[in-house]
This record gives structure tokens, C-alpha cells and sequence, in this order.
């Protein structure tokens, strides 16, 4: 026990404390916090720290599907083009392409869209989210002086950082998406000759992907809050201080979030989703009180970060 920051017991705060401190931080400050909440997501914001589920695979997400069609419809296109050609109908095949060129010109644009997204959400998305996460840690610390111009702190102080960060977790990501897939290939192929060996398979290997996928996500999720306050750490420093972090704590924050759900069903059936607007500011700012208490800000402000020493962080437990 590190005796240099030891403080008298205090019991660990729960979903309510958090939500509370969160509203107390917004008191008078919604309008602002709303404001800054919709320029992040047009900025091109990541889920960040908030997250009331596992993460999407990222095989089956609406850009990638994007991406598949316009592949395949392109093959198909040049493969009826050059079967025409081998069997010496090139009036056809000359025919067919210009019937087809306006299709095929819509396609590129689509596969030109969804790599125009994919880079902007690295590019602006990345250093977006950290500058959003700084704002929330501006807004729980009570600043006076609080602005929407937060949202470009990563841009100014940390954006390859950012980026790195994003794309190292979402690697770690798809690695678990790659075995997983790998996985179920096995499963599905010991269905058609041993069933009952091959559907427990098949269903271990779905829990185990789920699992996985919440581990990984509550593991990391304190990265952007963490390159938020010390821009100055490397990538793979942000990532081993928020696994240290979470230890013993995945569980605290996934309750925190799952606190909000009936929150989130009552804007979303009731407002036709407009509702969100309030909600998602506020669960942002619990999860920031979250990450203040776990840091122990208020007990240990005199630790040099990062620590791996839980003691550091919070002395009296």
C-alpha cells in the first residue's frame, strides 16, 4: 500500500452517484452540451467510451455490405462483358456495356462514397472523438470557461495519436472477427456430418465472439478520456492504461451504461429518437464522472500518470 496518498474509506460509487454528478455538471449547461454532441456525430464521432452493447463485426457493417455489392455487381458486369467477347458478340458486348455504364458509374460513386466515409471517420472522427471526451471532462471538472471549440483539442494536441489509437483497437477487433469467422466455418461444417457436435460449436463459438467483443470494448474504453488528459502518452501507453484501469471495473461501467437503456428505448419510441439528444450528453458526462473516480482526481492529484499501481489511483481500496 502506497501510504504517501493514503485517504480515509469511501465506498465506490454507483450508476446513481455518477448519474448524478452528471446531471449536476449539466445543470444550466444542456443547451451547450447538446450543441457540442451534435457537431461531434457531423464530425464523424466514434461510439467512444459509451457503449450499451458489443461491438458490430465489422464484416457485416452497412459500409463494408456497400462495398461487397459494388465489387460483385462489378464482376458481374465484366464477366458478361468477356463472355460475350469470347464467344465473338461484340456488338453485344459493346451494346450491354453501354446499357450498363450508367449502373456501373453509380456503383464506383457508391464504392467511392464508402471509402470517403471510412477515411473521414479516421481522419476527422478519431481526433473529433478525443476533443469530445476532453469537452466532457472539462464540463464534469466545472470549468468556467466551457466551449464547443474542445471538439478540435485532438486535431491541435494528439491527431495521429487519435487515429493510431482508433486503428490499433479496432484491429484488435477484427483479429476476434477473424477467428470468430474462422470458428464458425468449423462449426458449420461438422453440422453436416456430427449435428449435435457441430450446433454446441456453433453456439460456443457465438458466446465466446460476444464476450470477447464486450472484453475488448469496456477494456479499451477509457482510451479517449485517457489521451483526452495526457496527449502527450504513446498509442500503446493510452491502451495499457486503460486496460489497467478497467481491471475489476468492466463490469461498473457496462452497468453504468446499461442504466441508460430505458432511457434510450423511451427517446427513441416516444420522440421518434430526437430524445437522444439528451440523452446520449448526459450518458457521456456519467461516463467522464466514471473516469474521474477511478482515476481518484479528487485523491491522488499528485501521482505522475500513468501508473500501473491500482493504489496510485484509488488508495483507499
Amino acid at each position: 500500500m502506497n501510504n504517501q496518498y493514503q485517504t480515509p474509506f469511501r465506498r465506490r460509487s454507483s450508476a446513481a452517484d455518477f448519474r448524478n454528478t452528471a446531471r449536476a455538471a449539466l445543470k444550466n449547461r444542456w443547451v451547450l452540451a447538446i450543441c457540442a454532441f451534435v457537431l461531434a456525430c457531423l464530425l464523424g464521432m466514434s461510439a467512444g467510451s459509451v457503449s450499451f452493447s458489443n461491438k458490430e463485426d465489422t464484416s457485416s457493417t452497412p459500409g463494408n455490405s456497400v462495398t461487397e455489392e459494388v465489387l460483385q455487381q462489378y464482376r458481374n458486369h465484366m464477366f458478361a462483358i468477356s463472355a460475350l467477347m469470347e464467344e465473338g458478340n461484340f456488338s453485344d458486348a459493346v451494346g450491354y456495356a453501354v446499357e450498363n455504364v450508367i449502373g456501373v458509374a453509380a456503383l464506383i460513386g457508391m464504392l467511392i462514397a464508402t471509402l470517403f466515409a471510412f477515411g473521414y471517420a479516421i481522419f476527422v472522427g478519431s481526433p473529433t472523438t478525443v476533443g469530445y471526451h476532453r469537452f466532457n471532462l472539462d464540463l464534469i471538472d466545472g470549468k468556467s470557461e466551457l466551449s464547443v471549440g474542445t471538439l478540435f483539442y485532438g486535431f491541435k494536441h494528439c491527431y495521429f495519436k487519435s487515429i493510431g489509437v482508433h486503428l490499433l483497437v479496432e484491429l484488435i477487433q477484427f483479429a476476434v472477427n477473424v477467428v470468430a469467422a474462422v470458428g464458425l466455418a468449423i462449426s458449420v461444417a461438422f453440422l453436416f456430418g456430427m449435428p449435435v457436435i457441430g450446433a454446441l460449436m456453433l453456439l460456443g463459438v457465438l458466446v465466446l465472439y460476444v464476450v470477447a467483443s464486450i472484453v475488448i470494448t469496456y477494456r479499451y474504453a477509457l482510451c479517449n478520456f485517457i489521451l483526452a488528459e495526457y496527449p502527450q502518452l504513446g498509442v500503446m501507453d493510452v491502451l495499457r492504461n486503460s486496460a489497467s484501469l478497467m481491471k475489476g471495473n468492466k463490469f461498473r461501467l457496462f452497468c453504468l451504461n446499461f442504466s441508460f437503456f430505458g432511457w434510450i428505448l423511451l427517446a427513441a419510441c416516444c420522440t421518434c429518437g430526437l430524445g437522444l439528444l439528451v440523452v446520449s450528453p448526459y450518458a457521456y458526462a456519467a461516463n467522464a464522472a466514471f473516469y474521474y473516480e477511478i482515476t481518484g482526481h479528487d485523491t491522488a492529484k499528485d501521482v505522475e500518470f500513468p501508473s500501473v499501481n491500482p493504489d496510485d489511483y484509488f488508495p483507499e481500496l
